[in-house]
C-alpha cells in the first residue's frame, strides 16, 4: 500500500543548538521525523538546515552519473555538485546540498501505516527506520560545518558540564543513558546532539528517550515498548524529560561490554576510532573529508572507555559509578587550547 500523501505541513524542530525547517505532505515521514529528532520548537526564526520529504512513484528525479562509493548500511552514496545523494535500497534517495536536504520516497516500497497518530513506534519498522537514517545522513551532512557536527550519541550532563557517549549499535550508549537516568545525572540526549566546537559545548537532540525494555522496568520506568531488530526488546520512556542545553564539553566517552564487573580507561589523542563512532553519517570519503576540520578539532578533546559490566543487575548502578568517574577524570585532565 503507498503512504498517506496529503497537502504540505510546515514545521519548524529545535535540532539540538541548530534550527530545521520540515517541509512534507507525508504524514508518516513527519512521525518519522519527531521519533528522530523530537518536537521541540526553537524561539528563533533562523533556519541552518530545511528538510524537504517528497512522494513519488519514480524515485528521486535526478541522474547521478558522477563517481559511486561502496555501499555501506545498506546504502549507496554519490558525489553531486556541492553535495551527495545517498540511495537505501536502490529506491528512496536523499540529496544534500548545502543547507537544504530533499528525501525521495518510493512510495510502492513504503508500507501505509496503521499506527496511532502519536505512532511512538514508526521508526521501529523496517522500511520507515530505513528511511529515518536517510533523513539523518542528510541532515548530518547539511549541518556539517569547521566547528560542528550532528553527533550519534548519548549526551550525559553534570551541572553545565557534559559528556558524550558515542559507541556502535548495541554497545551500550542507551544503557548509558538510563544510568545517567538512575543517577542524579542529567540526560540532555539519548541519541543525537549537536557538537560546536567555537565554544566547545554540546547540545542534546530533544526526543523520548529509547532504553533497554528490561533494565528500565526493573527500575520503575514506564513507557511504549517497541520492535527492535534482533531479541533488543526497547522502550521509550514517559513522563522523562531531557534537559535542554547547552552544556560545556568536556569528554567523549565509547561505550562497549565487559566479561566482569565493569572498567573504565581513560584513551589517548592517538585512539581515533571513538571519532569514526561519533558520526551521525557513513564514513564515506566524500563525508570524511567535509567532517575533517571538525574531526581534527574533536582530537583536542578528552576520551575514556566505559566498559559495562555483565550482570545485568549489576550493570545500571555501575555504569552511574563510572559515568561519575568519567567526569572527574576528564575535569582533572588538562587539554590543549
Amino acid at each position: 500500500m503507498k503512504a498517506g500523501v496529503n497537502r504540505p505541513t510546515v514545521e519548524r524542530v529545535k535540532l539540538g543548538s541548530a534550527t530545521m525547517k520540515v517541509e512534507t505532505p507525508v504524514p508518516e515521514a513527519l512521525a518519522v521525523i519527531h521519533d528522530r529528532f523530537g518536537r521541540e520548537t526553537p524561539d528563533t526564526d533562523e533556519t541552518d538546515v530545511t528538510l524537504r520529504v517528497h512522494a513519488t512513484n519514480a524515485g528521486s528525479p535526478h541522474s547521478f552519473e558522477h563517481r559511486q562509493w561502496q555501499e555501506l548500511e545498506n546504502c549507496r552514496m554519490t558525489e553531486t555538485e556541492g553535495g551527495i545523494a545517498l540511495t537505501m535500497n536502490g529506491r528512496s534517495t536523499v540529496v544534500a546540498q548545502g543547507s537544504h536536504v530533499d528525501v525521495y520516497l518510493h512510495t510502492t516500497s513504503i508500507r501505509r501505516l496503521v499506527t496511532a497518530a502519536d505512532a511512538v513506534d514508526i521508526s521501529a519498522r523496517a522500511d520507515w527506520k530505513q528511511v529515518g537514517s536517510l533523513m539523518q545522513f542528510g541532515v548530518a551532512f547539511a549541518l556539517v560545518g569547521p566547528n560542528r557536527l550532528l553527533a550519534h550519541g548519548a549526551t550525559v550532563a553534570d551541572g553545565n558540564q557534559a559528556i558524550l557517549v558515542v559507541g556502535l549499535s548495541g554497545q551500550g550508549k542507551s544503557t548509558t543513558a538510563l544510568s545517567a537516568l538512575s543517577s542524579g545525572l542529567q540526560l540532555m540526549g539519548d541519541d543525537l546532539a549537536v557538537v560546536d566546537l567555537a565554544d566547545r559545548s554540546v547540545t542534546g537532540v530533544q526526543r523520548r528517550p529509547v532504553v533497554p525494555a528490561d533494565q528500565a522496568h526493573r527500575l520503575g520506568f514506564s513507557g511504549t515498548e517497541i520492535k527492535s531488530d534482533g531479541d533488543r526488546r526497547r522502550l521509550r520512556l514517559h513522563g522523562v524529560e531531557t534537559q535542554s542545553g547547552p552544556a560545556e564539553l568536556i569528554g567523549l566517552v565509547e561505550v562497549g561490554h565487559h566479561n566482569d564487573d565493569g572498567a573504565l580507561s581513560p584513551l589517548g589523542r592517538a585512539d581515533l576510532a571513538i571519532l569514526d563512532n561519533a558520526l551521525a553519517v557513513p564514513p564515506f570519503p566524500p563525508v570524511l573529508r567535509r567532517h575533517l576540520p571538525v574531526i581534527s578539532a574533536l582530537t583536542t578533546v578528552p576520551k575514556a572507555e566505559l566498559l559495562h559490566a555483565a550482570d545485568p543487575v549489576r550493570r545500571i548502578e555501575r555504569g552511574a559509578e563510572m559515568l561519575y568517574q568519567a567526569f572527574d577524570l576528564f575535569r582533572a585532565t588538562e587539554s590543549p587550547d
